[in-house]
């Protein structure tokens, strides 16, 4: 039942339906998210920039990481991967950042 939970939420966090905090985003457990988040996303950018990781000479988990990581970030702020500035990521006010 746990399992189908964090399913279910994975997949309404990815299809962008629900757009959790980063402490209730980090706070599951996910089998596959990267997986279901790329697939639904299509986004040739952010598929440059995970074959990109896949060539780099660090521990396939590190990659890994850094893959969930932005996925993440791009979930939890609600942006696209063109859009991580300061203003996007909700970390400074827009009047301030030129947003």
């Amino acid at each position: 039942m746990h399992s189908r939970l964090n399913t279910a939420a994975g997949h309404a966090f990815a299809m962008r339906l629900i757009q959790p905090s980063l402490l209730a985003f980090r706070s599951y457990r996910f089998s596959n998210y990267i997986g279901w988040f790329r697939s639904l996303a299509k986004d040739p950018v952010l598929e440059d920039f995970c074959e990109r990781t896949l060539a780099l000479t660090v521990s396939r988990q590190s990659i890994r990481r850094a893959q969930f990581d932005v996925c993440g970030a791009l979930t939890v702020f609600g942006i696209e991967i063109a859009d991580p500035t300061a203003a996007g990521c909700g970390r400074c006010p827009p009047r301030r950042c030129g947003a």
